[in-house]
């Protein structure tokens, strides 16, 4: 495989060495920060709040400090570390909330995130940080529109959740406009903000038209179903002809299909009905396929296509030159598709079967493993025959459906309704033979890729998946012994046929019979990727006996999978011509199998490193990009489950050694390839491990003005975050130090209910006093105000109780407010309290109110005596903002 620019050979190895080394050194980045986090976790309850908020403040500076100087430097790393500062001002606004309990809404949190990163997007204008940005404001409109903003006057309450729907629907539209205006600014090649959006605006859509058809409103159901709709066919229609991106088409065909499902589904009441939206499906699902077919065909060619729509043309072609090799060229695209052509069968085509199943099984009344049999292989063998020798595409999707629902039929039979004893041998072969004739009988890629799939899933649970879910804990080593093992083979097998069906990779003539039926083979590849990536959680999840008790065979496997990312990467280099140096050969796999030890109770990174490398290998970016989040779920299922039984200390020394050990391998790779001044070799490239160009950022860094203050904005960035951050501290140690003392009688809860952790969560009497007049008939309209006041006097034992709920005045709504107010509910300008009362600031959505000061966090193993808490000690400001200041036992005197 020649991977090397023509005409470099001379520095191809370091090229080598500086893509090598920026891979181990993000991976060890990755390790490195979740050891942080696994530390500051495990001390958490032993580090007081301001050191809490130094700790975060001061990662929050270093990062800032390194992205500055990096992207004074003009170097490509600015952009992770200003990412890593981002992440961080959430971290310390999250801390600020939590420490403070001020009982804010969540959507000022998220909309305050997204305005203090904004400076550093538009400097660096790195992907990361727009898709944080983008993710952020979502977050924040979902929760003002849905946690309370849709009560305060802004649109109308009859339609109150559809309207805000298509507030979200705009908004997302906007952003993508945005984005595609300012596309040029940044390097994007695998256009992740431009489908990320398409995939939040179309998400919206559907959520959409399901209110519209399911919800409340039938009147105008159909409306609200038509503006769901109409964004996936604008998208469709924009990004086939306008901006030539077969991804985002393929989403929103996908969106549209499921759209007209569902409002088709909504109100019918019989099965035939349910027939005839299924066959309709499948219609729809037909069409959009040969769309998407003749939109292939033609984009091959197309001028106007940019690099990522090259790389998708590019694969297709390659499609075409397989399936022509296996003998199929005239369904090319079927046989070997992109992953978006099969996203989008595979999408359409799961609702359609489910529902012929649902139809099958209602209307035939199959309610026996006889009869549910019967039907699947009759469907099963209709379908092999359709999807062989009918000569249209329509007879060939229609046979494919079949054998589809043919396999789920046996499978079910199967795996649900042989439990008599005498049933019980057939199972494997039912569930192996409708498998092996679905994958061998229909050469497209979706139904191969399914039949692989539900076979696997049905052997895993055949073979003791049902026993390991309920296995006693004394039994839980041999469990994930069991599950290691079969963990091992679903990786190995996978990895090897992926690898033996490349073109030109690893294995010359003695892979050829794979390399020549790579269309046969790479679905099952796939699928045996897939279960090992889903074995690999459920054993991250059940791994919880000391590896050194484990049975040998257990051992040997975990072994095994933590060694296969470094063997994968060493034939991968050596399959390299021109021929890299023996050194380099030898030492990064060596480096790399040597640092599996660090992750062998996370089988999840195993699985994970070997989709990347074999991604990279095969240039496959769908496998690059799903190794990263089957990362991160690795390492939270590590965070969450006490693996190997070590402690979360543990767990942070183990990270933490295989990230340096990574970190010092990258350190003598860039040393090597850079040589003894420090400096890159001349010629050498700087492309980095994703493939995409990266030099830019260093010639924009050096070119006038702009480059000259994009450290000076950074820095900036920074000191404003900080800002913020100290002045809501510096208010909040106000209220605590200055307001107004108040001692509210806690509701009686039972306290085993009450500890959670380190913190135990807390209600209020006169809390829920003013839940129970909100819930009177007659302040239905006052309920609409959103925001109140709880008016409060002291009794002759000095605990505060609730005398009124005031209202605060609402825009367009005061006026219907103020007609239904009542003595109890009166409606006010503002919150104002007095010598003899105080105004306690509240708000409330669907007749709960909530003023704060719900938590109360204590240093671990004091739970004892938090929970003869009665009465809570609250700080009030002038304009009503509640602090929690301690915790009171029956005496009203300090819990001791």
């Amino acid at each position: 495989m020649q991977v090397s620019p023509a005409g470099q050979p001379a520095v191809y190895p370091s090229r080598w060495g500086r893509e090598l080394a920026q891979a181990l050194g993000l991976l060890a980045a990755v390790l490195a920060g979740c050891a942080l986090v696994f530390w500051v976790a495990a001390n958490w309850p032993r580090i007081g709040p301001q050191a809490r908020l130094w700790m975060a403040q001061g990662g929050l500076m270093l990062g800032v400090l390194l992205a500055a100087g990096l992207a004074g430097r003009g170097s490509r790393w600015a952009g992770p570390w200003a990412g890593f500062a981002a992440l961080a001002t959430g971290a310390v606004l999250a801390l600020v909330g939590q420490i403070y309990q001020t009982g804010a809404d969540r959507w000022q949190m998220f909309l305050l995130w997204a305005g203090l990163i904004l400076p550093w997007l538009a400097l660096l204008r790195t992907v990361f940080l727009a898709l944080l940005w983008v993710l952020l404001l979502n977050l924040a409109a979902w929760l003002w529109a849905f946690g309370g903003g849709m009560d305060t006057g802004f649109w109308p309450a009859s339609h109150g959740l559809s309207w805000g729907l298509l507030a979200l629907l705009g908004l997302n539209a906007g952003l993508l406009v945005l984005a595609e205006w300012v596309a040029a600014c940044w390097t994007d090649p695998w256009h992740l903000l431009r489908r990320a959006l398409v995939a939040l605006l179309l998400g919206w859509a559907f959520a959409l038209a399901v209110q519209g058809a399911w919800a409340f409103e039938p009147a105008h159901g159909g409306l609200w179903a038509l503006a769901g709709g109409l964004p996936a066919l604008v998208l469709a229609a924009v990004y086939r002809h306008w901006r030539q991106d077969l991804a985002v088409v393929a989403l929103a065909l996908l969106a549209a299909i499921g759209i007209v499902g569902v409002w088709l589904l909504h109100d019918l009441d019989t099965f035939e009905g349910v027939l005839g939206v299924a066959l309709l499906m499948l219609a729809l699902a037909s069409l959009a396929g040969r769309y998407l077919l003749h939109a292939l065909r033609q984009g091959r060619s197309a001028p106007r296509a940019d690099a990522a729509d090259a790389m998708d043309m590019a694969g297709a072609a390659v499609a075409v030159a397989r399936a022509a090799a296996a003998g199929d060229a005239a369904n090319a695209l079927l046989v070997s598709p992109p992953w978006y052509f099969t996203l989008l069968r595979v999408g359409a085509l799961l609702p359609a079967l489910v529902l012929l199943g649902v139809w099958l099984a209602f209307s035939f009344e199959l309610d026996s493993a006889g009869d549910v049999l019967a039907v699947g292989a009759v469907a099963l063998l209709a379908g092999l025959g359709l999807a062989r020798w009918a000569r249209g595409v329509w007879g060939r999707d229609i046979g494919a459906v079949l054998v589809v629902l043919g396999v789920l039929l046996c499978m079910a039979a199967a795996l649900f309704l042989m439990a008599a004893e005498a049933d019980r041998a057939w199972r494997w072969p039912v569930v192996l033979g409708a498998g092996v004739l679905a994958y061998v009988g229909v050469p497209q890629f979706a139904v191969r890729l399914l039949a692989a799939g539900l076979t696997l899933a049905a052997g895993l649970w055949l073979s003791g998946g049902a026993e390991i879910l309920f296995s006693p804990a004394g039994e839980r080593a041999g469990a994930a012994a069991w599950l290691a093992v079969r963990l091992w083979a679903l990786l190995y097998v996978g990895a090897g046929l992926w690898v033996a069906c490349l073109d030109g990779g690893p294995g010359g003539a003695g892979f050829r019979v794979f390399r020549l039926r790579a269309v046969f083979w790479h679905p099952l590849a796939w699928a045996l990727m897939g279960a090992a990536a889903v074995v690999a959680l459920l054993l991250g999840g059940v791994a919880r006996a000391p590896w050194r008790i484990w049975p040998l065979a257990g051992q040997g496997a975990l072994l095994l999978c933590a060694l296969l990312p470094g063997l994968l990467l060493a034939a991968w280099m050596a399959s390299i011509r021109p021929r890299l140096p023996g050194g380099l050969r030898v030492a990064v796999p060596l480096a790399l199998c040597l640092a599996g030890l660090g992750w062998l109770m996370m089988p999840a990174v195993s699985v994970a490193l070997a989709w990347l490398v074999l991604g990279r290998l095969s240039g496959v970016r769908v496998a690059q990009g799903l190794a990263l989040p089957l990362l991160l779920a690795g390492l939270f299922v590590y965070y969450q489950v006490p693996v190997g039984g070590l402690t979360l200390l543990g767990k942070s020394a183990v990270l933490a050694g295989t990230g340096l050990w990574l970190a010092g391998v990258a350190g003598v790779l860039l040393r090597a390839a850079d040589g003894p001044s420090g400096r890159a070799k001349p010629g050498v490239s700087p492309g980095g491990w994703a493939g995409g160009p990266s030099a830019s950022l260093a010639a924009r860094a050096k070119a006038g003005w702009p480059g000259r203050v994009r450290p000076w904005g950074v820095l900036a960035g920074g000191v404003l975050v900080l800002g913020v951050v100290q002045a809501q501290v510096q208010r909040h140690e106000m209220i605590l130090s200055q307001g107004r003392v108040l001692i509210l009688a806690l509701a009686p809860v039972d306290p085993r209910s009450l500890m959670q952790g380190d913190y135990m969560a807390l209600d209020y009497a006169v809390r829920r006093q003013a839940d129970d007049w909100l819930r009177r008939p007659e302040a239905a309209r006052v309920r609409a105000g959103g925001r109140g006041c709880l008016l409060l006097r002291p009794d002759a034992q000095g605990v505060w109780q609730l005398q009124q709920l005031q209202v605060l005045s609402n825009g367009a709504r005061e006026n219907s407010v103020r007609e239904n107010s009542t003595p109890e509910m009166p409606v006010v300008p503002a919150c104002r309290s007095d010598a003899k009362q105080v105004a306690l600031a509240v708000r409330w959505s669907d007749g709960v109110s909530d003023f704060g000061a719900g938590s109360w966090f204590f240093p671990e193993g004091q739970g004892d005596r938090y929970a003869a808490a009665r009465y809570g000690v609250l700080r009030v400001a002038d304009d009503g903002t509640a602090l929690l200041a301690g915790l009171l036992g029956m005496d009203r005197q300090a819990l001791r």
